[in-house]
């Protein structure tokens, strides 16, 4: 009546096969994306080369919220650089990798046909993948709004982003003079 027991596992492969393909499609344009991005020198604003606003948290009150300079570490990931992509957004560095490490086991899902499910299941339950975003978020706001508005030494040139008073940038007040007089120029 229904499919040999003989047929089920072959629909199982082919399903597991085209939810790897799509999870990897999706992670690849993530990764594709962020290459494609220059990476902001101020740590945050790289989403601004997709056509988006401005952080209007930021523009308003001053402090990052809590996804300020996702985008630019992401495109220091794609880009190799880690440590610029830690200090853009330590979260945002650490979901770049998770997506990189997502597509690899995506690919070899993929090519064998084997699932991970299991694993995940046991492993990633929605509480702990609640937690491990919420403590990871807020350890990276806590380090971007650190970085952004207190100098610290422990911090390589060091910069405090002041909005663009102008869309084109023209009157743009830009980096404190810690930036623009760094050796590195770039962070």
């Amino acid at each position: 009546m229904g499919q040999s027991t003989d047929d089920q596992p072959a629909a199982r492969t082919t399903t597991t096969r085209i939810v790897a393909a799509v999870v990897l499609t999706a992670c690849a344009a993530v990764i594709g994306v962020a290459a494609w991005l220059s990476p902001s020198d101020q740590g945050i604003g790289t989403h601004q080369q997709m056509g988006l606003a401005a952080c209007g948290f930021y523009e308003t009150s001053g402090w990052p919220c809590p996804t300020c300079g996702m985008t630019t570490a992401f495109s220091h990931v794609a880009h190799g650089n880690l440590i610029r992509g830690f200090f853009a957004q330590p979260a945002g560095t650490v979901f770049a990798l998770i997506v990189v490490v997502v597509g690899i086991v995506a690919g070899y899902v993929l090519i064998t046909g084997r699932s991970m499910g299991t694993w995940l299941a046991w492993h990633m339950t929605p509480v702990r993948i609640g937690v491990f975003v919420a403590a990871l978020l807020l350890m990276g706001w806590a380090f971007k709004a650190a970085r952004l508005h207190w100098h610290s030494a422990d911090f390589p040139a060091q910069t405090r982003f002041v909005p663009n008073s102008a869309a084109d940038g023209s009157s743009q007040e830009g980096p404190t003079e810690d930036l623009e007089h760094s050796s590195s120029g770039v962070w």
